[in-house]
């Protein structure tokens, strides 16, 4: 049994897809509730972890919480 796994996330909001590889433990660790996310999968980027938890891309989340300007 590998240690890696590669599964294909899908956005639900464009339908862009994107395989994403990670540790077989790290998931478990974060799907258990044992850890948060960026602990467990932290060699992932920001985008690809928004992708396996809200199933938004990176582009669709931008679109949606554009940055706010505080001046």
């Amino acid at each position: 049994m590998s240690d890696y796994v590669t599964h294909n996330y899908a956005c639900e909001h464009c339908s862009k897809s994107q395989d994403i590889t990670f540790r077989l433990g790290d998931f478990i660790g974060w799907s258990d509730g044992s850890k948060y996310i960026q602990d467990a999968l932290g060699y992932l980027t920001s985008d690809e972890r928004e992708l396996m938890v809200r199933k938004t891309c990176g582009k669709c989340f931008d679109s949606l919480f554009p940055p706010v300007d505080n001046e």
